[in-house]
């Protein structure tokens, strides 16, 4: 969840001048495949589906162009008070090829989408790229779209990894931090749904007047993908969905659901830096060197490590732990940063940026209080202490990294609202005409059971499945050549695999070292 728009676009995918963008009014000036008439807006929403964009270039992307989308806040009130939804345009890259939109969402929930177009046309393959315009958008309450702050401090944000403490603690400090969110937001904070983006979504396609959109959402972007084609499946194109969010347990069991998967990633990275011990020296064995790790998260919060020219507490070391853990080709950083904490040196100096990059805290609280807003509003929590009491004890012992903190209460337990509507059941029947999903193996963030699940209830679904690999964020973000060349494929001639597909990680992704 929190985190994984960094490893996509700050690690993975390099900045580029973006291609193909051009200024225009309208948006229906392109070769489309289907040209039939729009189908009638739903009732009452008219003037929102019929209202004209008007472009211009992006703030902090000049070279791609932006819109304000005008939405409903409220659904079932359409007349009430609107919002604005920030979205952005780059062209496809030959009119006489292009199919229509390719709308992207890259997680979270709380994650920007606005300004990764151009990301995105940097890694895609020509094919691909030039047979849509790549549609960014920030959801509603999120970046540049009636974004919302709770005041939190950066402590405050961390409400997932929450330091060693007792539950009496907990309460406290999640209570207050829903609190905040209320006071900050109130009313407002009841109409950030999952089903609202999604019904947003669909605005934004009949207001870029296209019958059908495409679709590649990343982790969240799964969840908001999946709704999506639940309730607007006859617009609903080619749709790609990379690590999947398990419909069943959101959100409260995603979050427990992340500690046993976190734990097989830990043993996995210990094992890796014990194979490498002439380098890193901390165990010739994978248990030593877990448990070397562990002894270091207690001690860290005793007294702070001094690493190079960085102060880290447990606390703090325990975080970059939990970020690695995403991606496998990250495990380096933390070998490199425990050699440094045990044996003293220098941090290379990629590693060293990459702490001291994590360690800073955000500019403003607007990522931490959507995705809120979404996690509470999207589903009830239970609110019996006792129960979460009872969790936290149990799945600490069980899951020592991250079970206690995740089993905990959670500042959904305390919200003051309770959800509008009921989730969307996800299921055969209304869902887009394809759906291709891409998992890795050993995902942390969202388990690959939570695929397998998703895919078994979208009966015209295929999946292809990263043997051996430990990263959340697949599709053009790894190098894995049966990945991105299968993924590709469907985007381009909207044929899924004849069955599901299970690609081999290789050597040169796994573990890369820059020494």
């Amino acid at each position: 969840m929190t985190g994984a728009i960094a490893l996509f676009a700050a690690l993975v995918l390099a900045t580029t001048a973006p291609v193909g963008a051009s200024a225009g009014g309208h948006t229906g000036d392109l070769a489309r495949t289907d040209n039939s008439p729009e189908a009638p807006a739903p009732a009452g929403l008219d003037r929102f589906y019929r209202q004209t964009l008007t472009w211009s270039p992006c703030a902090g992307a000049p070279a791609l162009q932006c819109a304000a989308v005008t939405v409903p806040l409220d659904y079932a009130h359409p007349t009430g008070p609107t919002i604005s939804v920030a979205i952005s345009r780059l062209r496809a890259g030959r009119r006489d090829v292009r199919r229509g939109i390719l709308l992207i969402n890259p997680g979270g929930p709380g994650n920007s989408g606005l300004l990764l177009p151009p990301q995105l046309a940097a890694a895609m393959p020509a094919d691909a790229r030039d047979r849509y315009d790549l549609i960014g958008f920030d959801p509603r309450s999120v970046g540049r779209s009636n974004p919302i702050s709770c005041g939190l401090t950066a402590a405050e944000q961390n409400y997932l990894l929450l330091p060693p403490q007792s539950f009496a603690a907990d309460v406290g400090r999640q209570a207050g931090i829903a609190a905040k969110c209320a006071r900050a937001n109130g009313q407002f904070l009841r109409f950030i749904t999952t089903r609202n983006t999604a019904r947003d979504m669909d605005v934004i396609r009949a207001a870029l007047g296209e019958r059908k959109l495409s679709y590649l959402g990343y982790s969240y972007g799964t969840y908001l993908g999946s709704v999506y084609t639940q309730m607007f499946g006859t617009h609903a194109d080619r749709i790609v969905l990379d690590s999947s969010v398990d419909p069943d347990v959101v959100w409260q069991g995603l979050t427990r659901a992340m500690s046993p998967a976190v734990e097989v990633g830990l043993n996995r990275w210990a094992a890796w830096t014990a194979a490498r011990n002439q380098q890193y020296g901390l165990g010739v064995s994978g248990a030593a060197v877990r448990a070397r790790f562990d002894r270091l998260l207690a001690s860290g919060n005793r007294v702070p490590l001094r690493v190079d020219d960085l102060t880290l507490t447990g606390e703090d070391l325990r975080a970059i732990a939990f970020g690695v853990m995403y991606d496998d080709r990250l495990y380096r950083v933390l070998s490199d940063l425990l050699h440094v904490a045990v044996n003293g040196g220098r941090l290379h100096p990629e590693v060293h940026d990459y702490v001291a990059g994590n360690l800073t805290p955000p500019p403003d609280d607007n990522a931490v209080a959507a995705q809120l807003a979404i996690i509470c509003d999207d589903a009830s929590w239970p609110r019996d202490l006792d129960l979460y009491r009872r969790e936290k004890i149990r799945d600490g012992h069980r899951y020592p990294f991250y079970g206690a903190t995740a089993a905990t209460v959670k500042p959904c337990t305390f919200w003051p609202y309770r959800p509008l509507e009921s989730a969307t059941p996800i299921g055969p029947g209304n869902e887009a005409p394809s759906i291709l999903m891409v998992q890795s193996e050993l995902d942390t963030a969202t388990p690959a059971s939570g695929a397998r699940r998703l895919h078994q209830l979208l009966h015209n679904s295929r999946l292809i499945t990263l043997a051996n690999a430990q990263k959340h964020i697949v599709y053009l973000t790894y190098g894995n050549p049966c990945v991105d060349a299968t993924v590709t494929r469907y985007l381009v001639t909207g044929q899924l695999p004849a069955a599901d597909i299970t690609c081999t990680n290789t050597a040169s992704t796994f573990g890369t070292e820059r020494r």
